[in-house]
């Protein structure tokens, strides 16, 4: 039974690795992993993407702001997220996508809902979310109210 989104996103309150197609990609593009970060405010979702584009994102930063290098997290795929198979997959915590969590499911603006949305899984290791916690609020790019709303851990 496929649930409504709004169903879908009401019930992201942790932290949670999501697999969804971004509305903003190329119409063409796969389907991406994501991870919810909790928020002190329940009305907004963050989430950070998780991109196997580990080169482009390097020459990217090295090129406009070299300490944002800190704020890619390398993970073990095989280890950390059994489903996932690209050896070089990073989590970027420079660009977070961060909303209401009503425009996330309003007129496919962030997720594009005419394809599947899985939540893959809910049991993410303390010692990553540490990491992420701390690479967001350490990146240079990412906006101090953003860093302000997200829970310690």
């Amino acid at each position: 039974m496929k649930l409504p989104p709004s169903v879908i996103i009401t019930s992201l309150s942790g932290f949670c690795v999501c697999h969804f197609k971004d509305a903003a990609h190329d119409p063409s593009a796969p389907l991406h992993y994501h991870i919810s970060i909790p928020l002190k405010e329940d009305d907004y979702l963050l989430f950070v993407l998780l991109t196997s584009q580990l080169n482009s994102k390097i020459d990217y930063y090295n090129r406009t702001n070299q300490k944002a290098l800190n704020s890619i997290i390398s993970i073990e795929p095989h280890k950390d997220f059994p489903f996932i198979y690209k050896d070089d997959t990073v989590i970027d915590c420079n660009q977070p996508v961060f909303n209401r969590k009503q425009e996330f499911f309003e007129n496919n603006k962030i997720i594009n809902w005419e394809n599947d949305f899985e939540i893959k899984l809910r049991d993410i290791p303390t010692d990553l979310k540490k990491r992420i916690v701390s690479a967001l609020k350490n990146s240079p790019i990412v906006i101090p109210y953003i860093k302000n709303l997200i829970l310690d851990i």
